[in-house]
């Protein structure tokens, strides 16, 4: 309080020196107003205003020396009440601010978050230019490398071109070659009278090999050194019996597992073992030409296709195509289950399933094949499926003995038949007569004849039968007990062969299939 009132004393009193001047000039001029007025009331307003400018003029010099004490006055008042904030400040404790309007709080944090978040979108946005930098970087070299890749590879593309035209070239010769040896074959079969298929009323031949038999196949129209008619046999010590039809004698004897060198050759033979191989056989210079190996389960089934191409089918849910020149797979396709049974006619390939279904395979087709037809009401698994020599009809036999003749692309059988059963489950296709009109297939126990519309010509019956045959002009079956018969209309005399058995053991044969037919 004594601060208070002393600072009102000295300010009255600094004012009160300042304001006098401006008092008595005021005064001075009310004076000379009264004092200049004539007493007439005539007009003197020239002299008061020349009177009133030297008044001013002379309170002006005046009040010069007062304008810097004036101005350092301001400047003292000034500094003192600074002195004085600063001392109340340090005596007295400051009252807190005012706390802010909420709005405006609320406004400040979403500032403060838009921004962290603005900064948190830059800092990725450089990062993600860095990355796409360094990326962009990375596949420049690689196009580089692309194109010098490239540029390697096209000049090795042009060498393969060279020699696959070389090797083109080389097959047209051989197929020209093959095709002259093919005319003058078929001249000299034209030129013979053609026989009409003998029916299998009696056993004609009887051949006896002391071996368990499981597959079989016949060709004829054979150049030498084999017979003209061949018949081969698979027995299950890896050999293939080679059989002249015209005597039963035995020919000759391949080793299926012996690896021989390798000798190109017309009289080719497929032949399917139980070591999940197939073997391309030169019967005539008797060597092995090829081991194809590729499935991985049992091999069912396994044939020719047009050309040099030829597929197998087995129980890994695959039929192959192999191109047999360089031993080498060109296809696979998959298939509907386990395949047990395959033959192939045309080009085209039929498979059959363990659960009565059928396939149709086309390989010269980019599409896969249908679905699967189920043929057999018993559901039970094909072991035999067969197709006619021009390829319009399918013919397949389940394991309880019913056969279906059904028409190529028809989902129904047109003929259904039945043979005593339950079958083996091994490789037995059932066959047509080289003209079309009979059908052959075998029994649990016989062997069973019948016409194209289905009627029973011929009935025998015999021990257990693993498979049979019409390729050649009669039909042949092969027996449990090592058997061999070849029916006919007669049956001439013929005294009964013997094979000796191997002592050397080897993967057993499976089936096969004879390209020379």
């Amino acid at each position: 309080m004594g601060d208070s009132s002393e600072e009102t004393t000295e300010e009255a009193r600094a004012r009160a020196v300042l304001d006098g001047p401006k008092k008595e000039e005021k005064s001075a001029e009310s004076d000379g107003d009264s004092k200049g007025a004539p007493e007439d009331g005539t007009d003197c307003s020239a002299h008061v205003q020349t009177w009133r400018a030297s008044l001013l003029e002379q309170a002006k010099r005046r009040d010069e020396p007062l304008q810097g004490l004036l101005a350092l006055f301001e400047q003292y008042n000034s500094c003192r009440r600074s002195l004085q904030a600063v001392t109340k400040c340090a005596n007295v404790r400051c009252k807190p601010a005012p706390p802010e309007e909420p709005a405006s709080q609320e406004l400040l944090r979403n500032t403060e978050k838009l921004m962290r978040q603005k900064d948190a979108e830059i800092t990725a946005l450089q990062r993600q230019n860095k990355e796409l930098q360094e990326e962009l970087q990375e596949k420049e070299l690689a196009h580089a490398q692309t194109g010098r890749e490239a540029t390697r590879i096209s000049q090795e593309n042009g060498k393969l071109n060279q020699e696959l035209n070389h090797l083109r070239e080389r097959l047209r010769q051989i197929e020209a070659e093959a095709g002259s040896r093919f005319s003058e074959r078929i001249g000299d079969e034209s030129s013979a009278p053609r026989r009409s298929p003998e029916l299998p009323e009696e056993r004609r031949v009887r051949v006896v090999i002391q071996k368990d038999l499981t597959c079989l196949s016949a060709a004829g129209s054979q150049a030498d050194p084999l017979p003209p008619s061949l018949v081969a046999v698979g027995t299950a010590d890896g050999y293939v019996e080679l059989l002249d039809a015209g005597t039963g004698r035995t020919h000759s004897r391949i080793s299926v597992a012996r690896q021989l060198p390798k000798a190109h050759a017309t009289g080719l033979l497929l032949a399917a073992s139980s070591d999940q191989a197939v073997r391309l056989l030169d019967l005539q210079r008797q060597r092995l030409l090829h081991t194809l190996r590729g499935h991985r389960g049992l091999i069912s089934a396994c044939g020719w296709l047009q050309g040099s191409k030829a597929f197998t089918a087995g129980a890994d849910r695959t039929v192959k195509i192999w191109d047999m020149e360089k031993g080498q797979i060109v296809r696979s396709m998959p298939c509907a289950g386990p395949v047990t049974t395959a033959r192939s006619r045309k080009g085209v390939v039929v498979a059959g399933y363990a659960d009565g279904r059928l396939s149709v395979f086309d390989p010269r087709l980019p599409e896969a094949p249908a679905e699967p037809v189920r043929l057999h009401q018993s559901a039970q698994a094909v072991v035999g499926v067969q197709l006619s020599q021009d390829g319009n009809w399918i013919l397949s036999q389940a394991q309880d003995g019913s056969l279906c003749c059904t028409a190529m692309g028809c989902p129904e059988p047109t003929l259904r038949l039945q043979a005593s059963g339950p079958l083996d489950s091994g490789p037995s296709p059932p066959a047509f007569s080289p003209d079309g009109a009979y059908i052959f297939a075998r029994g649990a126990a016989s062997v069973h004849c019948w016409t194209s519309s289905g009627e029973l010509v011929h009935n025998h019956d015999y021990t257990p039968t693993v498979c049979v045959c019409w390729d050649l002009n009669q039909p042949i079956s092969i027996h449990r007990n090592g058997n061999l018969l070849m029916w006919g209309a007669s049956a001439p005399s013929s005294a009964p062969s013997s094979v000796p058995s191997s002592a050397q053991r080897a993967e057993a044969v499976d089936g096969f299939s004879d390209a020379s037919q």
